[in-house]
């Protein structure tokens, strides 16, 4: 296919191949970046990475299986979907999605209100401080996936000299003998690792729904696992330095991207410059926590026929009174929510999306399979009335 027969066949979607490749190297690690350290070290200790290759290679997995429905399909799932299953039954798997996003978001929400008080304030806060959040939110939630993608092709100059710079300056402080003996703890100890931090990882989930702004091309499958690749060796490495840096005492170091330059030598004669790459990744940051919330928004629209404007004042007043009023109970909202409820996280993340990949590849299967019995009976009575 050459150049513009590929600009006319994708030119009707938002989003494209390049900013879902940015989108898997550069934005999903973010969202790993500020608590998930802690909690894997916690659990983990020094085997921290082999959970988090885990869970990783699953929703690596799963990615793989939509987009080879996606190459199947030749358009998007999600409209394929709906001609298989209706209207109607596409609309509860929406509002059902819808729903899981919001749940999947209320924890980063209460981490980035935290993370916020503690880095960008000297003294006290006021009650209302992390109310702009919801302003910019809100903004965000209204627009469309077209201008995301420009945010994800933003996420290149936003991420890359951030993190290669906190890479840089945490070096000297890092011991990578923090993370030997490797194996040392038992693999159940993985497991319930694994069982604990599903929070994190929306990725499989937020992918279905991006992929219904996408065209699919020959060979868009290599270069956007390779991303995913590239994002996973990111998040590693940073899990790796996090460790190497603070050791036993990891599980109880909150915000971990703005912690582990901060033994940087020459930040005693330079000021904590560091702190202007950790702004940049906190933009991202904020663009990472909102993106749910947008699909949530526009698909809530969409179903129920009202203007996108109307749901996002009200989905962002009410997450704003939520974290109003819930940031002082945080332990109690993650151990109920990521302990207590991580089967929802399984179910969404995981279950449902691996599960409409396999109706849409059997039903493609069977639908050939009797084109072919089809083909076979129209050429049988061709040869007989010959």
């Amino acid at each position: 296919m050459n150049t513009k027969t590929r600009e006319i066949s994708t030119g009707n979607y938002p989003i494209n191949c390049r900013q879902l490749c940015f989108f898997c190297a550069f934005l999903l690690p973010i969202g790993k970046m500020l608590e998930a350290p802690r909690i894997f070290a916690l659990y983990s200790e020094g085997d921290l990475l082999l959970p988090a290759f885990l869970q990783l290679l699953l929703q690596g997995g799963i990615i793989a299986l939509l987009l080879s429905a996606c190459a199947k399909e030749k358009g998007p799932i999600l409209n394929a979907l709906t001609q298989k299953i209706g209207k109607r039954w596409m609309n509860v798997f929406c509002f059902l999605f819808c729903g899981y996003f919001i749940f999947a978001s209320l924890l980063p929400l209460l981490d980035l209100d935290k993370f916020c008080y503690a880095a960008f304030f000297d003294t006290s806060p006021t009650t209302f401080a992390f109310a702009p959040f919801f302003l910019v939110s809100g903004f965000l939630c209204v627009k469309s996936l077209k201008a995301y993608g420009r945010v994800f092709d933003l996420s290149l100059f936003l991420f890359l000299p951030a993190f290669l710079a906190l890479i840089i300056f945490s070096l000297n402080a890092c011991d990578f003998s923090n993370l030997l003996p490797l194996f040392e703890k038992p693999f159940v100890s993985s497991l319930q690792t694994i069982n604990r931090t599903f929070v994190f990882f929306s990725d499989s989930a937020i992918f279905l729904f991006l992929l219904n702004g996408y065209s699919y091309q020959t060979g868009d499958a290599k270069k956007i696992l390779s991303s995913f690749g590239a994002g996973s060796i990111f998040t590693l490495l940073f899990f790796a330095v996090f460790f190497g840096v603070f050791g036993t005492m990891a599980g109880s170091e909150h915000y971990a991207f703005i912690k582990i330059s901060q033994f940087f030598s020459a930040l005693k004669t330079t000021g904590r410059i560091d702190l202007l790459f950790c702004y940049l990744l906190t933009v991202l940051l904020i663009f990472y926590t909102c993106l749910p919330l947008q699909l949530a928004t526009h698909s809530i629209a969409k179903s129920i026929g009202v203007k996108p404007l109307f749901v996002s004042i009200t989905l962002n007043v009410g997450l704003f009174i939520f974290v109003l009023f819930c940031n002082n109970f945080y332990n109690g909202f993650y151990q109920w929510i990521s302990v207590n409820l991580s089967y929802i996280f399984l179910i969404f993340s995981y279950i449902l999306p691996i599960l409409c990949c396999l109706f849409l590849l059997l039903k493609n299967k069977k639908q050939r399979g009797r084109v072919e019995v089809n083909n076979k009976i129209t050429d049988k009575k061709e040869k007989d009335y010959a």
